[in-house]
């Protein structure tokens, strides 16, 4: 970047370099006089023909250009020309003696400054003052727009390289910032991300930095890695950029609390932009300059804004993305982990997909068939076919839950049997456009309730044949069932003894006995055995029981008529008395 001139020399008078276009070396002197009158220090060089005055803008810059309107063998005209196809933009000031005004207005309109005359000098240093002012001023806009231009062309690539992902965001980031820093002439430029400290308040650190050649690398900074606003004197930051406003301008003019940190990172002159993420305040990038103090002119600071949102974009974007493969990964983690086949059905497109523990459900391979949903319609069982389909075409055109228990034949000609789930992704005017769901493996449950169904059908049919009574009684001597086996043999019919206690049922001597046995047969996890009789029916009946325990509260009571038997004992005894 180039250094502003002194603003004056050692005499105290204002450096100038001034090209003189005039055949008389004494007019020459007079405008030098004037020039030192007005507080110049004229550096001049006097040409009166192109060759020279060619010459003379070739070999040196000059600050203002003064030139006679008539020469013998040159003129203004001529001189004007000169000076604009060697692209000097220095302020083109004609000084001459009496000249018509059509002749005035001519060389003003082809591009002079100014048209004074040599009777009227007086006007000449207020006429290089404005024309030096005017040229600094368009010199520091071509200045502006050339830096804003640059950094808007760093935007693009920016945005280019986020959206194109040709590299990494790593790749990116670091020549994106280069491609920064270059383009706004800076000497340093670095991101910033916030966080909250344990403390809780806001703490910022640097992820990445570009520095230009021979300027101090500050990313190992350790102030840097954990900065807390406020108490390292940046709470002023904090809110300026936490509301959108950018921190700018030389460090010098800063706060005392800043000055510390900016010193000894060699900053001269800085601009921070905020970043914002989804309308949260994420970081920031910075911008230093180490050479030399600078102005931020506001059409590149409004380039700098643009960069800033690109980078909040790009920050967006990595969190999608970043969102997006942990997701990913986690999906595929519940597939493939999953004890459970899942199907994916790209209905438009007529794609299916089945994971890994779907085709070993099957005995298939993935290599020997890509699934369809023909396919799957083909592997159902006959009886389960059509059933299916029409649940499958209720879901998709009606929304009605799809939740079906079905068949699949195997490679080995085999049917698994299976619950099948699953739900459709519809697009915006309502029509299926995707479905997923799982299919669960309940071959062993089906297999289970045949063999219950089996073992229930056996039991009912031993259960038939017996004539016994068969109670299940807990510790506290609750019915808790009654085999249908022999109604008779009750002492109240079934439904009446279910859920109440051998005292609210027997007299409370048997109640007493039976309820004794049965605690026994679980303390010693022994069969025991008692006799007892009921008055059933009209009529004295006896019986002999088993008491066994089933389980650490239950026991299984088997009662078995004995009446006949304990009859023929009674007549035995009375007839031996006889």
């Amino acid at each position: 970047m180039k250094l502003s001139k002194p603003a004056k020399t050692d005499s105290g008078l204002r450096p100038l370099r001034v090209l003189i276009v005039e055949d008389s070396e004494n007019d020459a002197l007079l405008l030098v006089r004037e020039l030192k009158k007005g507080g110049y220090e004229p550096d001049y060089e006097r040409v009166e023909s192109s060759g020279a005055m060619e010459k003379a803008l070739a070999a040196s810059e000059w600050d203002v250009v003064v030139s006679d309107y008539r020469l013998p063998r040159f003129g203004a005209p001529e001189a004007l020309r000169v000076a604009r196809d060697a692209g000097s933009d220095a302020p083109f000031i004609v000084v001459s003696g009496k000249v018509g005004e059509e002749a005035a207005v001519e060389v003003m309109k082809a591009g002079a400054y100014d048209f004074l005359s040599k009777d009227n000098l007086a006007r000449l240093c207020p006429t290089v003052e404005r024309g030096l002012a005017e040229v600094e001023k368009r010199r520091h806009a071509g200045e502006e727009l050339h830096r804003r231009d640059g950094v808007l062309d760093a935007v693009r690539f920016a945005a280019e390289s986020f959206l194109g992902e040709t590299a990494s965001w790593e790749v990116n980031v670091r020549s994106i910032l280069r491609r920064l820093g270059e383009a706004a002439q800076v000497s340093r430029v670095y991101i910033f991300e916030n966080y909250a400290g344990e403390d809780g308040e806001l703490w910022a650190t640097q992820r990445y930095e570009w520095v230009a050649p021979d300027v101090s690398e500050q990313i190992e900074n350790p102030l840097l890695k954990a900065l807390p606003y406020r108490a390292a004197g940046f709470g002023r930051w904090e809110e300026m950029l936490g509301r959108g406003d950018l921190v700018y301008g030389n460090t010098r003019d800063f706060p005392e609390s800043e000055q510390p940190e900016l010193q000894a990172e060699d900053i001269l002159s800085i601009v921070v932009v905020p970043i914002f993420v989804e309308g949260s305040w994420w970081g920031f990038v910075g911008f230093d300059e180490c050479l030399a103090e600078r102005e931020w002119f506001a059409a590149e600071m409004d380039a700098l804004k643009a960069a800033s949102s690109t980078l909040g974009a790009a920050v967006r974007r990595r969190r999608a993305d970043t969102a997006l493969r942990e997701s990913e990964a986690r999906y595929s983690l519940v597939v493939e982990g999953s004890s459970d086949g899942i199907f994916d059905w790209d209905i438009r497109e007529g794609e299916l997909y089945w994971n890994d523990r779907l085709y070993e459900m099957l005995g298939l391979a993935r290599s020997e068939l890509s699934p369809t949903f023909e396919l799957f319609a083909e592997l159902l069982h006959p009886q389960d076919r059509q059933r299916v389909l029409d649940a499958f075409r209720a879901h998709l055109e009606s929304g009605v839950e799809y939740s079906e228990e079905f068949r699949l034949r195997c490679s080995s000609g085999d049917y698994v049997y299976c619950v099948g789930r699953g739900m459709a992704q519809r697009d915006e005017s309502g029509a299926p456009v995707r479905m997923a769901g799982a299919l669960s493996d309940i071959t062993e449950r089906k297999e289970a309730e045949e063999r219950l169904r089996a073992s229930e059908a056996e039991l009912r049919a031993v259960f038939g044949a017996m004539t016994d009574a068969i109670f299940v009684f807990d510790s506290e001597g609750y019915y808790l069932k009654v085999a249908p086996t022999n109604p008779s043999l009750l002492y109240r019919p079934a439904p009446e003894l279910l859920g109440k206690t051998l005292h609210e049922v027997l007299p409370g001597e048997q109640a007493d006995q039976f309820l004794d046995h049965i605690r026994r047969a679980l303390e010693t996890q022994q069969k025991v055995e008692l006799e007892y009789s009921l008055f059933i029916d009209g009529r004295w009946m006896w019986f002999d029981a088993s008491i066994s325990p089933m389980m650490d509260d239950r026991v299984v009571a088997v009662a078995r008529d004995v009446t006949e038997r304990k009859q023929a004992e009674e007549d035995l005894k009375q007839s031996e008395k006889l």
